[in-house]
Formats: C-alpha cells, sequence, structure tokens
C-alpha cells in the first residue's frame, strides 16, 4: 500500500436519520471529498432529502444492520480503486470537517486503521465513559491492539486489506471486531482527536439497543479472545513495520502493561512447557500487545536453580489438590513395582505438575504484577 496513490472515498451509513444526514452529506461534500451514502432501509424519508446532493448511493430495501452497510461500502470502493474510506456517523455527533484530520493521517500512515477519539466533555453519557474503557480493554485482550476509542464510528479503513476479510459482526459488533481483525492481518491502530456533539440542534437518533446489541458485542468479543488464545498464526495481509507491539505505533508502555507483562512470565513458570516455554511467553507477549522482554526477563528470573524447585513444588501441589494430602514416601513405588507402573505414574505425575503449576502461576504473578506496578513509575 506504500508509495501507492491515496484514494479516499467517505462512507456515510444512515438509517431512519431524516433530522441529520442530508446536513452531514453536504458537510462532506464541501470539503471536496467524494460520498457514498448507504441507506440501510431507512423509512423516514431520509434518502428524500439527499436527492438533490450530488454524491453516490446505496440503498437497501431492508434494514441489514451497520456492519453490512459498512462491508458493502468497502467493497463498492474496492471495486473502484479507492485506497481508503472513512466513515462517519449520520447522526450529527461527528463534524464534517475532522474527515481532513484522518485523511492527513492516512496520507503519513496509508498502513494503519485511524480512529477518531471522541473528546468526552460534561455532555457525554456516564455509560459511554464505561463502555469505551470496557470495550478498549476487550480489543487489547483479543488482539494486542491499543486504542483509546474502540466505539468510534469516525475513523479511516485502508480498503485492500479489509475489504475481504470475513466477519461475525453485522451490526454495531462488526466495528470492534474490525479493530482485532486489523490488528491479526498485520495493520496497526492509530487515532486522532474529533469533536463530538452529544446534542447537535437538529437532535440525534440513535438505534443502539443496549440489551440485545451488547449481547451481540460480547458473542463476537468470546469467539474473537478464544482465537486469539488459540497459538496458530494469522494470515498476515499487510508487512509489519513496528518494533512495537502488534496493533500499536512504537513506543513504550505504562506501568500498568509492565506489570502485566511480568504477571504473563511468571503465569507459565512453574509449568511443564520445557524448551516451549520461551516461545510460548513471546506468543502471548505479542497477542496481548505487551512487552515481551519483560515477560521473558521474569519467565527466566532465577533459572536454572529455582525451575527444579518450581517443578517440584507444582507436582506437590497438584498431588495436594487431587488427594488433600502432600506426595510422601509411601506413594513412590519400589524399584520391583516401578516397571509395571512407570507410565501409569509418569501420566498421574504429569497431571499433578500440571494443575498445582497453574495456581502456582497465578500465585507467582499476582505478586510479581504488585512488586512490577509498584516500582515502575509513569514517565512524565
Amino acid at each position: 500500500m506504500n508509495g501507492g496513490e491515496i484514494r479516499i472515498l467517505v462512507l456515510l451509513p444512515y438509517y431512519n436519520n431524516a433530522a441529520t444526514v442530508a446536513e452531514t452529506a453536504a458537510g462532506i461534500l464541501a470539503l471536496g471529498r467524494p460520498v457514498l451514502a448507504i441507506n440501510d432501509g431507512s423509512t423516514d424519508g431520509g434518502p428524500d432529502s439527499l436527492r438533490s446532493l450530488p454524491l453516490e448511493r446505496l440503498d437497501f430495501p431492508r434494514n441489514r444492520g451497520k456492519g453490512r452497510a459498512l462491508r458493502a461500502g468497502l467493497r463498492w470502493a474496492k471495486e473502484r480503486g479507492y485506497s481508503h474510506v472513512v466513515s462517519i456517523d449520520a447522526d450529527g455527533q461527528h463534524s464534517p470537517a475532522d474527515i481532513e484530520r484522518l485523511a492527513e493521517k492516512v496520507r503519513t500512515a496509508p498502513d494503519r486503521m485511524i480512529v477518531g477519539r471522541r473528546g468526552f466533555g460534561s455532555d457525554a453519557p456516564g455509560a459511554s465513559r464505561f463502555g469505551r474503557r470496557w470495550s478498549n480493554m476487550w480489543v487489547r485482550i483479543a488482539s494486542g491492539g491499543r486504542t483509546p476509542d474502540s466505539q468510534s464510528g469516525f475513523r479511516a479503513y485502508p480498503v485492500e486489506p479489509l475489504a475481504g476479510l470475513k466477519y461475525l459482526g453485522s451490526r454495531y459488533e462488526f466495528e470492534v471486531e474490525v479493530l482485532v481483525r486489523a490488528v491479526w492481518a498485520g495493520l496497526e491502530l492509530d487515532w486522532v482527536d474529533v469533536e463530538t456533539r452529544y446534542d447537535p440542534p437538529s437532535g440525534r437518533v440513535s438505534h443502539f439497543r443496549p440489551f440485545l446489541d451488547n449481547f451481540r458485542i460480547s458473542l463476537v468479543y468470546t469467539a474473537l479472545v478464544t482465537r486469539n488464545l488459540i497459538p496458530l498464526p494469522f494470515r498476515r495481509r499487510v508487512p509489519r513495520t513496528s518494533s512495537g507491539p502488534a496493533g500499536t505505533p512504537s513506543g513504550g508502555q505504562t506501568r500498568l502493561e509492565k506489570a502485566w507483562a511480568g504477571w504473563l512470565g511468571a503465569v507459565p513458570a512453574a509449568l511443564p512447557l520445557l524448551f516451549l516455554m520461551a516461545p510460548t511467553v513471546r506468543l502471548y507477549a505479542r497477542r496481548f500487545g505487551l512487552d515481551a522482554r519483560t515477560a521473558l526477563a521474569v519467565n527466566r528470573w532465577g533459572a536454572p536453580w529455582i525451575r527444579p524447585a518450581a517443578a517440584l513444588a507444582a507436582v506437590e501441589s497438584g498431588y495436594f489438590i487431587h488427594h488433600q494430602r502432600f506426595l510422601g514416601p509411601a506413594d513412590v513405588p519400589d524399584w520391583a513395582a516401578a516397571g509395571r507402573v512407570f507410565g501409569r505414574e509418569i501420566a498421574a505425575r504429569l497431571g499433578d505438575w500440571v494443575s498445582g503449576g497453574f495456581w502456582l502461576g497465578l500465585l507467582a504473578g499476582g505478586i510479581v504484577f504488585l512488586i512490577l506496578f509498584a516500582r515502575h513509575h509513569e514517565r512524565p
């Protein structure tokens, strides 16, 4: 994508936003930007308000969801040679003038997905503040990507790597899913600040259904997090350009992130991963967007002398979990019986090692987390 011509199309998906869609479209056209207005089955006369405006249109006969509208817009843009699309909500909460901020960022970083970070002032609902933090956390867990506003609908998409992906979401859940899949595809996430109006003069119409749409989002996050935990590679669609954590522009990490990296290094330290230990820690540090050097340093601390002690403690702990007492000499078969029960004993002790190592790892991880969080200071 780097070095190619930057051609930006503005996507304006709308559903029953008759009071605001024409004003938003006119503001975009005033910037000289091409517009594709996507009517998602509106029944309030909104499409009629756009007939006199020089823009492209897609019309769905019935409501199919914002996610499907955006996916159709991405395909439409790809077929016509656009390199990027900028999506903007039609409810009047965004200023079309901020499209130029996203466009400027696209020109300097064409291989990134750019999110418009909304400024939450005193008029922002408390539920929106909490929802944004909660959603940001799950994007991080599902992909390692860091974004300050995963719920913003004002964003810039690179068309080529995203238009052909398969998605689960068809409605609002698409907007968080595409962030995760963008990181999986090798894109970095970036952002610019944009203006937000929660009480536009013509009124704001939202079609977000708190229970049903949050339920859909939760299902999608469950699927995405599960996939991120499976140690199989993702198909990359763009080359990696940053040395930092996946999905994040290069830069340092906060003390909270350092503490979580230490936790990640400590948790598997007592498990029987053997020569797979370092690759496993490195893989999941990248999957969660954490500093692999910190995680590996904690994981290797005290090696080799502490590793046998940790393994022995894990076996004893696992045996206690399964039998409510510690493993003693009476539980070890004599040499005459050792040959007959060797396989069974190895399997049993390995099971003790795994279960005991898991709980010891969680305990050690918690201690390491607290130590690192208290020790490291935030950078000014």
